[in-house]
């Protein structure tokens, strides 16, 4: 029962706060611009050819990193959503728990006061 309060406030909590990657169908996929795609190849026609070629190998290494560190920055941002939602989730539990026995001790004295008259 514990574990689905938790996972229902988690969930309540992520759908009300600004997430950076999105989760359907248990896929997580990042809201970063698109993947560069498939990487290009050299051509070795010729030196001026090959050289472009490097050109275009460039810059969709550079494309391939920006988008891992913005994955990661995702990543990052959702996990600590998720892990704060939960640890906010577990701490109200247990202040709950923690009431709830001590309102339960309170009364076990008050009846044991009643008792001994």
């Amino acid at each position: 029962m514990l574990k689905y309060v938790i996972a229902a406030t988690a969930f309540v909590a992520l759908s009300t706060t600004a997430q950076a990657g999105t989760l359907q169908n248990g896929v997580w996929t990042p809201n970063c611009p698109a993947v560069p795609g498939d990487p290009p190849e050299f051509n070795t026609k010729s030196p001026e050819a090959f050289n472009k070629s490097q050109k275009a190998v460039q810059e969709w290494q550079s494309g391939v990193i920006a988008y891992n560190d913005c994955m990661k920055g995702e990543v990052k941002t959702d996990q600590e959503i998720i892990v704060g939602a939960a640890n906010s989730s577990i701490k109200k539990l247990s202040d709950e728990l923690s009431g709830l026995s001590a309102a339960q001790q309170a009364a076990v004295e008050t009846l044991k006061k009643k008792g001994s008259h």
